[in-house]
């Protein structure tokens, strides 16, 4: 049996990286497959860098950024990892329920910290914005200057905000002039696929 978990380096103003994003593969094919869903690939993340690769390894003594959906967190899985080390990636399609908000904040209470993905603000967010510690924009999504001015003047000043996809030189100095504190994106190109052969 062959395991397999990505890496995408999360970089500081100084290209330093800082973290990495923990992504699932099922191949040495760098993309997620459609054929699983985000619950699915958590697990297998989860599962695939605590146990059989071992999340030391992966992280290489830096953060981890790990997906959840509102499933997972439910679930408990966030306890798998230690909270010293790891952010919870709360998915953009994630639906900011009482319940859900109220098992996050006792995660923060932990010592957990949250990271936003795919932001697009809606009022029906706010809850997840008040736990956010950093809020990651697409600048695929968010595709002009001033859209992505507008997140910074509208996201409170204390949450740091991360620029992904990003592509090029230009929108990294971009989104570094417009007070965006951490990077990502194919411009940085430094990927690693761990993989495991298992016997079984």
């Amino acid at each position: 049996m062959d395991v397999y978990v990505a890496r995408q380096p999360i970089l500081n103003i100084n290209k330093e990286t800082v973290a990495y994003e923990l992504l699932f593969r099922d191949g040495f094919k760098n993309a997620m497959s459609d054929k699983i869903d985000g619950y699915d690939a958590t697990q297998s993340i989860l599962y695939n860098s605590m146990v059989t690769i071992g999340l030391e390894k992966i992280a290489n003594r830096k953060k981890v950024f790990v997906n959840f959906t509102g499933k997972n967190i439910k679930n408990g899985d966030v306890l798998l990892l230690p909270p010293g080390m790891v952010y919870i990636e709360i998915l953009e399609n994630t639906e900011p329920t009482k319940s859900l908000i109220d098992i996050c904040k006792h995660l923060r209470e932990k010592g957990y910290k949250f990271a936003l993905d795919d932001f697009v603000f809606d009022p029906k967010y706010q809850p997840f914005i008040d736990l956010a510690d950093i809020i990651k924009i697409d600048f695929i999504i968010t595709n002009t200057e001033a859209e992505r001015q507008k997140m910074r003047e509208i996201i409170p000043a204390h949450v740091k905000l991360l620029a992904e996809k990003v592509e090029t030189e230009e929108e990294y100095k971009q989104a570094l002039s417009l007070g965006y504190e951490y990077f990502q994106g194919y411009f940085f190109a430094d990927r690693l696929l761990f993989h495991k052969k298992l016997f079984v």
